[in-house]
């Protein structure tokens, strides 16, 4: 009787390998996760089914796959522009997001279109600025440079263009964006000549505004940079900020 009980626990045995194996086939063919923030993510299974999971993180630790992520991203910018000018600015002026991303839906940039920058609806809110980084950066710094009246390098077109995209904040003091932006919003397509003209004007104080500011700072930049080669920065200095 032992005997013939030993080929029913084999087969037993090889039916759970069995299902096991083709269930981590199955999960792995179809299912998906995404994650929700630093502790959360959502696991979608087959059938429709969806799972969400968690999991703790010591306060005081580092998660370094996150770790790894995010210097990844900031080589990708830095080939952009110096990305502790971008930490400069980051909490002074709300900047929750910065992409590389054009507005379209799918992803491309429109034609003439050098950055963007949009109110960041979601918790804690601020500012999302986008910078296309397939710009040919020679003839964009020649054409800005007659617009401004300010000889711009190509090396600094990326800066000068985040910078613009900050000049549009409250923060900056650029009240009319948040008013062209609203407004626009609102009147949605049926405009009137009169609504149209409004809007226009209001778009030209945005822009010159953010034009103003950005070259303002770039000469801070560039004055702290002409500094430094002479004599090093106090640590914790950056232009623009009293001691």
């Amino acid at each position: 009787m032992t005997q013939d009980f030993y080929p029913w626990v084999l087969m037993a045995g090889l039916g759970m390998v069995a299902g096991v194996a083709l269930t981590l086939a199955i999960l792995r063919a179809f299912a998906s996760v995404r994650r929700h923030g630093k502790d959360r993510a959502l696991l979608s299974l087959p059938l429709g089914v969806s799972l969400e999971v968690g999991w703790e993180n010591s306060p005081d630790g580092l998660n370094l796959h996150e770790a790894l992520e995010v210097l990844e991203k900031i080589q990708s910018f830095n080939r952009l522009l110096d990305f502790s000018v971008v930490l400069e600015y980051t909490r002074k002026y709300g900047i929750s997001y910065l992409g590389l991303k054009g507005s379209n839906p799918s992803h491309s940039w429109n034609p003439g279109c050098l950055a963007c920058s949009s109110l960041d609806w979601a918790p804690p809110g601020g500012y999302r600025i986008y910078l296309n980084p397939d710009l040919p950066l020679d003839s964009i710094a020649a054409r800005l440079s007659r617009e401004l009246g300010l000889e711009l390098k190509p090396e600094e077109v990326q800066l000068f263009l985040f910078l613009h995209e900050i000049g549009h904040t409250r923060q900056a003091g650029n009240d009319c964006f948040i008013s062209a932006a609203i407004s626009s919003a609102l009147s949605g397509g049926r405009r009137t000549h009169r609504r149209r003209k409004e809007l226009q004007k209001l778009k030209v104080q945005v822009e010159k505004f953010a034009d103003s500011f950005a070259m303002a700072e770039l000469l801070k930049w560039r004055a702290a940079g002409e500094a430094a080669e002479k004599k090093p920065l106090p640590q914790g200095h950056s232009p623009g900020t009293e001691d």
